[in-house]
């Protein structure tokens, strides 16, 4: 399901691109876009494992460097997660 709505995003942006005469800037926006489904698709499957293995040392240490470097170079992104664990945590208390 979520490589599809991936693929209908992207597909999307850079017809709509080509069709408006800017390729370059719609490739740019895709590639952007391809950076951060890969992103969240590699710490979901990192998290997974951890739940899996909770005493695996190098899955551990590969979810907490990802997740840690990947938010210290994009600040932005850091916020967002912040949020969204936030959001996650009063929708647990309050559902």
């Amino acid at each position: 399901m979520s490589f599809f709505f991936y693929l209908s995003i992207v597909s999307s942006i850079y017809v709509i691109g080509e069709k408006m005469g800017d390729a370059n800037e719609s490739l740019f926006v895709v590639k952007t876009i391809t950076y951060a489904f890969v992103y969240f698709y590699i710490i979901s499957n990192l998290r997974n494992l951890k739940t899996i293995f909770p005493n695996n040392k190098p899955i551990a240490f590969l979810y907490f460097f990802i997740a840690l470097e990947f938010t210290k170079r994009i600040p932005a992104l850091g916020e967002f997660l912040k949020y969204e664990e936030k959001q996650t945590k009063e929708e647990e208390i309050n559902p």
